[in-house]
């Protein structure tokens, strides 16, 4: 299975990439990238999804440079592998990344430590730091899908499968993030149970304190249930409630995060 990407190909950015997602942006005072160039607006592009074609698009927020294909100037772009596109003066380019599961975590988990090996701060010319200052430091630089394969290392091999039973909804649920971290996120489920949170490897939670797992959704004869172990922190319609069937409208919130539900009927 395959994502997309967006490298930067030039300037003081240049080999730095984000993974795409519906509601991405890139500006110079406002966005997910944000580019110190004179010729980028402040809010300059959005990354979209398409759900019709299936496919990813990076539309123009009305800037005054747009973006540039080729030297053209054009409203939005497909975003498609090996295109290269201009925001400003910075070209980027779409990359696909292959994934296949584990063994591709560990290739990412060995890049990154191959990264910080070659990089100027541990380079012959200067002495190494502390090793309790070294572990330190690439704890801090450690990013989900390393923690994921350290973890995967470690307890695969004494894990045994199980099966876990999954059954479809009565109705899909859609969750939309309206704020937060994640705000523009959309998810849609068709099948239980599905898990939410901070420590969670099928739906997770980017907002810092977020509880380990916030909600999940189960699949129930006559509807969907919401059920958390956090009442105090997770809300459902600004109440404090551990389980309670879904309703179209219904929000759940927590910290920043406010999500709202839709029953796809």
């Amino acid at each position: 299975m395959g994502c997309l990407k967006i490298r930067i190909l030039n300037g003081t950015q240049a080999q730095q990439e984000w993974e795409l997602r519906d509601g991405f942006s890139i500006g110079r005072s406002r966005g997910d990238i944000l580019l110190d160039d004179s010729r980028v607006s402040g809010l300059h592009a959005t990354v979209q999804y398409d759900t019709l074609n299936q496919s990813w698009l990076l539309k123009d927020n009305k800037s005054k440079n747009g973006i540039k294909i080729d030297g053209q100037v054009t409203p939005f772009v497909v975003l498609k592998p090996n295109l290269k596109f201009f925001i400003g003066q910075t070209e980027f380019q779409v990359v696909e990344e292959i994934k296949t599961g584990s063994e591709e975590l560990l290739t990412q988990v060995n890049a990154t430590i191959k990264s910080s090996q070659n990089s100027p701060q541990n380079s012959p010319e200067a002495p190494p730091p502390p090793p309790d200052k070294l572990q330190e430091s690439q704890k801090e630089r450690r990013r989900w899908h390393e923690i994921l394969a350290d973890y995967f290392l470690k307890n695969i091999p004494t894990r045994q499968n199980h099966s876990n039973e999954v059954t479809a909804l009565e109705f899909p649920v859609r969750l939309t993030f309206l704020s937060g971290v994640q705000k523009q996120t959309r998810w849609t489920l068709g099948y239980g149970p599905r898990h939410v949170g901070a420590h969670s490897t099928d739906l997770p939670i980017f907002e810092s304190g977020a509880p380990p797992f916030c909600f999940s959704i189960l699949p129930r004869p006559h509807g969907v249930d919401f059920q958390t172990d956090s009442p105090d922190l997770v809300l459902i319609n600004g109440n404090s409630l551990p389980h309670r069937l879904l309703e179209h409208g219904d929000i759940i919130s927590f910290g920043e995060t406010r999500i709202e539900v839709e029953i796809i009927k």
